[in-house]
């Protein structure tokens, strides 16, 4: 008989119980048995005994082989139990070390930052305070510097305005008047250049330095005198925006436009002289010469005409109004013309020159190279005078007269 095991036990159990209670319960009178009854009896009880025993045998087997695996499970969970706590322990110890690394190196990390930051933030602080430093080291040497320098340009300004002031006392000094026709003395000349050149390099080494109008016209007076002519056009001009009314510059700077032929220009600026001042003697007389150079001549004896009843004394007007009548055959006018300019002044090359184109026209040779001869002979101081009669076409009547020829070629200045 074959039970399951999970009901092989139980019944087994019930069996046995039900046959104890039988036993106890029901009271039966003892037969007596044979010897060989009682050797069957016998028999039968302990094949009955090792029934029982093989089922029981059979059912522990069972038992055995059905709660084997759930013994060895229960094991299994008892000695995870068991261990457990000990694993829990690795565990968290595993896992305490790690987070207390990782905290650690965040620890350290934030750490570092604020180190950083903290290192950086007291850099800044002690560079910022250490430029502020150098910066107000360097403000007050540069308040030093400029100080000394302001100083030193001071004084350096007031040494070239001084020096200015000496350059243009000597120029008043040796520069004809503007109105002058009179040649400049080499020796003149050349003191005349030296100053412009000392004018000129203080000026370019102080381009602040101030110069007044009268400077301006100082300084182109003595351009003229060089022939610069470009040069003393420009001087003028800066006098004339300083000082718009200023005549003597309106004066020069015609002349100097006469002299490069430049007679629109020249004209116009004789005019704005007689527009500031209509009665201004030098005024009308470089009008009327400007005339007498572009051939007007009887316009310019009337201009010299009115200039001499304001300055009945001036040489200049009567050498020119001659040099106009000789060229419109007015001789005998010419003449007292020419008369009249050298008692005001008989040492003046200029009428010596304008008279022997006068005896030229006349057709008296002798008289032309006579006066020729005066006007460059009679000093040094009108040597140029021979320069110009080289390529003056009044005198083209003499180009092959042997005096005038040796004339021209005579070195004066060394004799």
């Amino acid at each position: 008989m074959k039970f399951l095991p999970r009901v092989a036990l139980p019944l087994a159990t019930f069996l046995m119980s039900a046959h104890l209670a039988m036993a106890q319960s029901t009271p039966s009178p003892q037969p007596t048995l044979a010897p060989q009854q009682r050797e069957e009896v016998q028999k039968l009880v302990d094949r009955e005994i090792d029934q029982s025993n093989q089922i029981n045998d059979r059912v522990q087997q069972s038992v055995n082989n059905t709660f084997g695996w759930t013994t060895g499970l229960l094991n299994s969970l008892i000695a995870v139990l068991v261990a457990m706590p000990v694993l829990t322990v690795i565990v968290a110890l595993i896992l305490r070390n790690s987070i207390r690394s990782q905290l650690i190196s965040e620890i350290k990390k934030q750490l570092e930052e604020e180190t950083k930051r903290e290192v950086k933030e007291q850099l800044k602080v002690q560079v910022t305070e250490e430029l502020q430093r150098q910066v107000e080291e360097f403000k007050q040497d540069l308040e030093s510097l400029k100080s000394d320098f302001v100083s030193q340009l001071q004084d350096l300004f007031v040494v070239a305005q001084t020096e200015k002031e000496e350059i243009f006392q000597e120029l008043s000094k040796i520069t004809p008047s503007i109105i002058q026709e009179e040649f400049v003395a080499p020796e003149v000349h050349q003191k005349i250049q030296e100053l412009t050149k000392q004018l000129e390099f203080l000026t370019s080494v102080n381009p602040h330095l101030a110069l007044t109008a009268n400077d301006y016209l100082k300084q182109a007076d003595a351009l003229y005198f060089e022939n610069r002519f470009d040069d003393a056009v420009e001087s003028y001009e800066k006098a004339l925006q300083i000082k718009p009314d200023m005549i003597a510059a309106w004066l020069g700077k015609a002349k100097v436009l006469r002299r490069m032929k430049r007679y629109d220009e020249a004209l116009f600026a004789n005019k704005k002289v007689l527009q500031i001042q209509p009665d201004h003697s030098k005024g009308l007389f470089g009008l009327g010469y400007t005339l007498r150079d572009i051939g007007l001549y009887e316009e310019a004896i009337a201009i010299f005409d009115q200039s001499l009843k304001l300055q009945p004394n001036s040489h200049h007007n009567w050498k020119h109004r001659g040099y106009a009548l000789t060229k419109l055959g007015r001789y005998d006018e010419a003449y007292r013309s020419f008369e009249k300019a050298l008692k005001l002044k008989p040492t003046s090359g200029g009428t010596y020159y304008n008279r022997a184109f006068y005896y030229l026209s006349l057709g008296d040779m002798d008289a032309a190279v006579l006066d020729l001869q005066q006007a460059i002979g009679s000093s040094s101081y009108y040597v140029s005078l021979r320069e110009v009669a080289k390529t003056d076409p009044d005198f083209d009547a003499l180009r092959d007269d042997d005096r005038f020829k040796q004339l021209m070629e005579t070195n004066l200045l060394s004799s």
